[in-house]
C-alpha cells in the first residue's frame, strides 16, 4: 500500500511526501507488528527479522524521507526493537544459546540502527553539502555565461558599429578622391 501511494506522489510531483509515505509503510508496521503482545513470536527468527528489516527500512528512510521523518522513525525502529526485546525475549526466556543468540541480535541491531542512522545522517549532510556547492558552482557559471554572452553581445555591436564607420569612411574617400583622379587622368592622356 505504501509502495502505491508513494508512486502515486511521486507521478503527482510530490517526491518528499512519497519518501515520507514509503518510509512509514515500510518502518512502523514491522515495529508495531512483531512487537504486538498478541503475536507468537519466536525469538531468534523474530530477532533476525527486526535486525534485517530495520536495516533495509532504515537505509531507504535515509534516502528518501525528509530528516524529521527520518529521525521519528529511527525513534519507533529503537522502540521496536527494544519492545522485542524485552517483551518478546524476557518474557519467554529460551534455554541456553538461543535465548543469548536472540538477546544478543537484538542488542546489537540496536546499536547498529543507531551506528547506521548516524552515519547516514552524515553521508546525507555531505550529499546535500556537495549538492549545494555544485548548484552554487552551477549558478555562478550561468551567471558568467549570462555576462559572456552580453559582452560578446556588445562587442559584436561594437564591432559592426567600427565596420560600418570603415565603410562610410571608404565610400567618403573613394567618392573624394574620384574627381582629382579623373582630373591627373586627364592631364595625362592630354
Amino acid at each position: 500500500l505504501a509502495a502505491v501511494v508513494s508512486t502515486r506522489l511521486v507521478l503527482q510531483g510530490r517526491s518528499v511526501a512519497a519518501g515520507n509515505v514509503l518510509s512509514i509503510g515500510l518502518i512502523v508496521p514491522v515495529n508495531f507488528v512483531l512487537v504486538w503482545p498478541h503475536v507468537p513470536l519466536e525469538p531468534v527468527g523474530t530477532a533476525f527479522s527486526m535486525f534485517a528489516y530495520g536495516i533495509l527500512g532504515l537505509l531507504i528512510t535515509l534516502v528518501f524521507a525528509s530528516r524529521p521523518v527520518a529521525v521519528v522513525l529511527w525513534l519507533v525502529q529503537l522502540a521496536g526493537q527494544a519492545g522485542t526485546y524485552y517483551w518478546g525475549l524476557r518474557v519467554r526466556p529460551l534455554p541456553g544459546t538461543l535465548e543469548n543468540a536472540g538477546a544478543a541480535l537484538i542488542r546489537d541491531g540496536m546499536a547498529a540502527t543507531c551506528l547506521i542512522f548516524f552515519l547516514g545522517l552524515l553521508v546525507v549532510h555531505m550529499l546535500e553539502t556537495a549538492h549545494g556547492r555544485s548548484d552554487e558552482a552551477l549558478r555562478a557559471t550561468r551567471a558568467l555565461n549570462e555576462n559572456l554572452g552580453q559582452l560578446v553581445l556588445e562587442r559584436t555591436q561594437k564591432l559592426q558599429q567600427l565596420n560600418d564607420e570603415k565603410d562610410l569612411f571608404l565610400g567618403m574617400a573613394a567618392h573624394d578622391l574620384l574627381n582629382p583622379a579623373a582630373q591627373i587622368r586627364m592631364i595625362a592622356e592630354a
